[in-house]
């Protein structure tokens, strides 16, 4: 089975937040899942190349692993 990927479950940037961490968009949902639990994230920001392009939630990338 495929994991999922992190472009599935992406939201729009939020204007406030400022990313401390960020994951690729190609990279795999359970990278980012482990990048919010040892940073006590709730949300990360999701970069393509040099630029932020949007954030994840840990609820939402929970959810897509099926968790």
């Amino acid at each position: 089975m495929e994991k999922p990927i992190i472009q599935t479950i992406i939201i729009p940037l939020d204007k406030d937040v400022l990313p401390q961490l960020s994951v690729h968009s190609d990279d795999k949902i359970t990278d980012a899942i482990e990048a919010m639990l040892k940073s006590n994230l709730k949300r990360i920001a999701v970069s393509d190349g040099n630029r932020v392009v949007g954030m994840i939630e840990l609820k939402d990338a929970l959810k897509k692993v099926g968790i």
